[in-house]
C-alpha cells in the first residue's frame, strides 16, 4: 500500500470510531404499539452502525428503585445528557390521548427547547397536535433543527439515518 492508502484507511477507521461514539437519543411515547415502532427505529439505526439509544437502555436494574416513575425520569435524564443527537418521533394515540403532547415527551422536549442543542430531528405523524409551546420552539429553531411530517413511521427510517449520518459527518469534519 502506498502512504495515501494507509492514511485513507486510518482516517476511515477514525471516522467509524467517532461515529460509534456519538450517541443518538430516541424520544417518543411508549404506550400502545408506539414503543415497538421506536425500538424498530433504534434497531434500524444500529444496523447502520449508529449508536442509537432509548431511555429504557438506561434503566438501572441493580439499584433499588424509588418508584417506577422516578426510575423512568432518571433514565430519561441520562439519555438526554449522554446524547449528542436528539430524535423525536411523535405518533398520536389511537384513543384516549387525543393526539396531544403528553408528559414524558413534553418534559424531554422542554429540555431541548430550553438548551437548544444544534442536532435535533423532530418527526411528527400527520394529524398530531404538538401544542403551541412545542410548535413555538420548532418555529424558533426552524433553521437549525430538522422537522418532518410523515404518514407511516417506516417511511422516515432512512431519512432519520441520513440526518444522523450527515450530522456525524459534519461533527467529525469540524473536529479535524
Amino acid at each position: 500500500m502506498c502512504p495515501s492508502e494507509d492514511t485513507f484507511i486510518e482516517r476511515k477507521e477514525e471516522y467509524e470510531n467517532f461515529s460509534r461514539s456519538i450517541q443518538i437519543g430516541i424520544y417518543g411515547y411508549f404506550s400502545e404499539s408506539r414503543k415497538t415502532y421506536l425500538e424498530n427505529l433504534k434497531e434500524f439505526l444500529k444496523s447502520r452502525n449508529l449508536n442509537a439509544q432509548m431511555s429504557t437502555d438506561f434503566e438501572n436494574r441493580e439499584l433499588p428503585v424509588v418508584s417506577v416513575d422516578a426510575d423512568a425520569l432518571e433514565s430519561s435524564k441520562m439519555l438526554y445528557k449522554n446524547s449528542k443527537i436528539h430524535i423525536f418521533v411523535l405518533i398520536p394515540s389511537a384513543k384516549d390521548q387525543l393526539g396531544r403532547f403528553l408528559d414524558s415527551v413534553s418534559m424531554e422536549y422542554g429540555w431541548v427547547s430550553m438548551d437548544k442543542p444544534p442536532y435535533v430531528g423532530i418527526y411528527v405523524q400527520q394529524g398530531f397536535d404538538v401544542s403551541t409551546l412545542a410548535q413555538g420552539a420548532m418555529d424558533e429553531m426552524r433553521d437549525y433543527w430538522t422537522n418532518e411530517k410523515f404518514d407511516n413511521i417506516s417511511d422516515i427510517f432512512v431519512n432519520i439515518a441520513k440526518y444522523c449520518d450527515d450530522v456525524i459527518r459534519n461533527m467529525f469534519l469540524s473536529f479535524k
